[in-house]
């Protein structure tokens, strides 16, 4: 008798056709669609987060899913493999799918450290944290924002004491605040030389951190956007990761398109899904001579989804491309601003996708607690959640970036 199989590894046979275990990490997800979508009904109306979807992922090893498979995981390192994830969640819940797109761009980003770094003491803080998200279910939380604040000059400070450091501010639009269990926290930290960006992992069990799970948006309403306090949050010298000068817009491009590419893959499942409720209503139709109108809309439909899907996966092609290039300045600026144009691209089409369904599957579309009326709210903060910040942002980082590329003054 073979040996049982956890979810998601793969059987000698298997290994012949599944390069990248995602695969089955999705095949999970697709199974439990019925139970996704009506928790996300649940979760709009009530203005809470999806804690019975969460649990449910977290049962399924999903959220583990970026572990190296020596230390309990799945495995999965890919961009292409971590935005197949984020795209089948937010296939049934967009909420859901938005925030834990951040929770998988910080471990598909620590796992790809984890195999890359030669530092014994960074690669044990990286093996603790991997290691929790299969013992401990640990949820890492992205805390960067702060409303007004640019990510290089944020206000929340760390000032060293005879412990280590003492953690003092706030952060806004902190998706995951609800269940997060760590929050991966940017912070400015003065020393003699001058004024340091930094990075703390703080536990949200840590002594002087309050979380405000209070969240009204007008679509997206189940992803916990809350906001964190910290009030003399104490956290230990070596907790302190340097991330250069503050105040000084960084040209990491490639580390800022890692980020957000995850982001865009879960307005891509809102694209999937308005699709999927076009074909339900062309499979329940009993018109036999439809017109010509609804034959054009639904061949602008599989266009605009075939658009959103290509440019994803040529985005994740420039980006994993950098990756492997990065004394390449140039290919670097690539990658970034293939980011920015996938953004946009997923934006306008899967926008336009779901108007596009709400017109062919009519009034009921608009009824509340409809899958589309959802859909309708939750894909217009793509334009506000996306790759840039602020909103409007991405035309010049857009502008910079292609000037970049061609070397001009």
């Amino acid at each position: 008798m073979s040996e049982a199989l956890t979810p998601f590894q793969v059987s000698p046979l298997e290994q012949l056709y599944i390069s990248d275990v995602s695969v089955l990490v999705c095949e999970a997800i697709h199974k439990h669609a019925q139970e996704l979508r009506a928790n996300a009904v649940k979760s709009d109306q009530t203005n809470t987060f999806a804690f019975d979807s969460l649990t449910l992922l977290q049962r399924l090893g999903v959220t583990a899913a970026c572990a190296p498979k020596e230390l309990g995981g799945s495995g999965v390192h890919s961009l292409s493999g971590v935005c197949k994830i984020v795209t089948a969640i937010a296939q049934y819940d967009a909420s859901l799918g938005l925030s834990l797109s951040m929770h998988f761009a910080l471990t598909v980003y620590f796992s790809r450290d984890y195999h890359s770094t030669v530092c014994a003491i960074k690669k044990q803080r990286l093996k603790t944290w991997l290691s929790a998200l299969v013992t401990d279910n640990m949820i890492v939380s992205s805390a960067v924002s702060e409303h007004g604040i640019q990510p290089w000059e944020v206000r929340t400070r760390a000032l060293a004491n005879e412990h280590g450091f003492i953690i003092k501010g706030r952060k806004d639009f902190v998706s995951l605040a609800p269940v997060a269990t760590h929050f991966y926290t940017r912070v400015r930290v003065d020393t003699r030389e001058g004024a340091r960006l930094g990075t703390f992992m703080i536990p949200k069990s840590q002594p002087g951190l309050e979380v405000d799970t209070t969240w009204y948006g007008m679509g997206l309403k189940g992803s916990g956007s809350g906001k964190v306090y910290f009030d003399q949050v104490q956290m230990d010298h070596k907790d302190f990761i340097d991330r250069g000068e503050w105040g000084i817009k960084p040209k990491d491009f490639n580390g800022r398109s890692l980020g957000t590419i995850p982001i865009i893959a879960a307005y891509l499942g809102i694209a999937e899904e308005a699709y999927e409720q076009i074909e339900l209503f062309l499979k329940h139709s009993d018109d036999s001579n439809p017109s010509a109108r609804l034959k054009q809309l639904v061949a602008d439909a599989s266009i605009r989804l075939f658009s959103a899907r290509s440019a994803l996966s040529y985005g994740i092609e420039q980006i994993e491309l950098a990756q492997r290039t990065l004394a390449v300045d140039t290919q670097i600026q690539n990658s970034f601003q293939a980011c920015l144009q996938v953004g946009q691209i997923i934006e306008k089409n899967a926008t336009e996708l779901v108007d596009i369904a709400m017109q062919l599957c009519g009034g009921r579309s608009y009824q509340e607690g409809s899958v589309l009326s959802r859909l309708c709210r939750d894909v217009r903060a793509s334009f506000f959640m996306g790759v840039a910040s602020p909103a409007n942002s991405w035309v010049e980082s857009l502008y910079d970036s292609i000037i970049a590329e061609i070397n001009l003054p």
